[in-house]
């Protein structure tokens, strides 16, 4: 699995947002929903809507993908609700951010960007392609364009330059993460 782990602060998300839109992108929230449909939000006003309160959202974009996205089912007091199935379809892009930690806690935590080296559409096997890879590559772009390496651990993380600047001005913290201090290397 190809993955760029990130901190991203809210205006660093939306403006990754805003080029999806510019890259002609369907953004699509991981949300429970009424019906076996999911929604695509197609701006960044809908962005704004939706996206800001949903931790995952696959991106999808005609260059690569095969496939809608499939959904399943779980059924509750005689009422289904429906989600969007990970690997299923597509394929498609993952991003993933837990937007209401900043939100509730002004905390910013980790979160990702990635794609699988396969999916499957029912019971097909469907491998990564190129055009897959270099879209994958282009949004990891603008991800390192807006921030600074560091590594926790084993991991490599991009700590976004605008996180950063809100960190030492006392506007946001980031998550507590078992030892690691975050004012020794940002401040």
């Amino acid at each position: 699995m190809s993955t760029v782990n990130f901190f991203l602060s809210k205006q660093e998300r939306r403006g990754f947002f805003e080029s999806c839109f510019e890259y002609r992108c369907r953004i699509i929230p991981h949300l429970h929903y009424g019906e076996n449909s999911y929604y695509e939000l197609k701006s960044i006003e809908e962005y704004h809507e939706y996206g800001e309160i949903c931790p995952l959202i696959s991106i999808v974009n005609d260059s690569y993908q095969q496939y809608p996205l499939e959904m399943d089912f779980f059924e509750k007091e005689s009422k289904k609700t429906y989600f969007i199935k990970q690997r299923y379809g597509g394929p498609c892009i993952d991003f993933y951010s837990p937007v209401l930690a900043e939100i509730e806690n002004k905390k910013i935590g980790p979160g990702f960007l990635s794609i699988y080296p396969f999916f499957y559409h029912s019971d097909q096997k469907i491998t990564q392609s190129d055009f897959l890879s270099d879209f994958f590559n282009k949004l990891s772009l603008y991800i390192k364009g807006i921030s600074t390496p560091i590594k926790i651990g084993s991991k490599k993380y991009w700590v976004g330059n605008d996180a950063q600047a809100r960190f030492k001005e006392d506007e946001i913290e980031f998550v507590e993460i078992n030892g690691f201090d975050w004012d020794e290397i940002l401040k």
